[in-house]
């Protein structure tokens, strides 16, 4: 059992970074890549679209 445990600590640690990485990597792209983002510009788009007509 304390050979699994030296194989997995570094194992969880890396998963750790890997996801916090991933975290940070998402926030810090620009609003519009967020799914909201694009989603709240595609309805701004249909609000004009419509409103010209």
């Amino acid at each position: 059992m304390g050979t699994l445990m030296w194989w997995l600590i570094p194992l969880v640690a890396v998963g750790i970074g890997v996801g916090i990485t991933a975290l940070v990597t998402y926030f810090r792209r620009p609003p519009e890549d967020h799914d909201l983002g694009q989603f709240a510009s595609m309805q701004e788009a249909m609000k004009k679209s419509h409103g010209s007509s």
